[in-house]
């Protein structure tokens, strides 16, 4: 459904209005065309009921004229991105090139999930392998290659190292491969025309689909 300025400024009390008017001044007061305010500082600019301003806000939302970033951190208010409302004809423009982000957006991070899977493969074979040649208890070749060789303690504290190096490392590829799944999954929900920011969990199936569990 194509919105035009007059038919979502109808939309709105006259509050309201005053609450869409002060983000786009603010918002495109900058090159981002972001605000950073929370909702009590824009009623208390406004001086009008933080309720209103949440219904406000919910509003342009559902519309498409702003979206919700929210803040990492629970001190910082949530970012407000102004879209603004555009022609009928530059929405449909919009709409095919949101399309064709997010396909590109899924098969890259398809993609990039892949490399770490195989990676995470490489490393758990590596750590595999070292752990057969420390384990001393159970496999001596290590220890009577030392001895043979005359090799120095070094090289021992060494391979060490590089496991516990590996082990680390997998750490890492692990959290970033759960980032870029969340990720993944939010892109996909977003395919599907589901509010991310409504998601409460997501429930993968053996056939490969994804439920998603949603607020109202």
């Amino acid at each position: 459904m194509m919105f035009s300025e007059e038919k979502v400024l109808a939309s709105l009390s006259e509050n309201e209005t005053r609450v869409y008017d002060y983000i786009k001044t603010k918002a495109e007061s900058n090159d981002n065309r972001t605000l950073k305010e929370s909702m009590r500082k824009i009623s208390g600019q406004l001086g009008i009921s933080e309720a209103t301003v949440h219904r406000a806000v919910q509003k342009l939302r559902t519309n498409g004229v702003i979206e919700i970033v929210p803040s990492r951190e629970k001190t910082e208010s949530n970012e407000i991105v102004f879209y603004g409302i555009p022609e009928p004809d530059e929405q449909v423009s919009d709409i095919f090139k949101m399309v064709g982000s997010l396909s590109s957006g899924v098969k890259r991070f398809e993609t990039i999930l892949s490399n770490l899977s195989e990676e995470n493969k490489r490393l758990t074979d590596e750590n595999n392998k070292l752990k057969k040649e420390l384990n001393i208890d159970n496999n001596h070749k290590l220890k009577n290659k030392l001895k043979s060789e005359d090799l120095s303690a070094d090289l021992f504290a060494q391979l060490y190292d590089l496991e516990e190096e590996n082990k680390a490392l997998k750490k890492r590829l692990e959290k970033m491969k759960d980032r870029l799944n969340e990720e993944l999954e939010k892109a996909q929900a977003a395919q599907a025309g589901i509010d991310t920011t409504k998601i409460i969990r997501t429930q993968p199936l053996k056939d490969g689909t994804i439920v998603y569990i949603v607020k109202k």
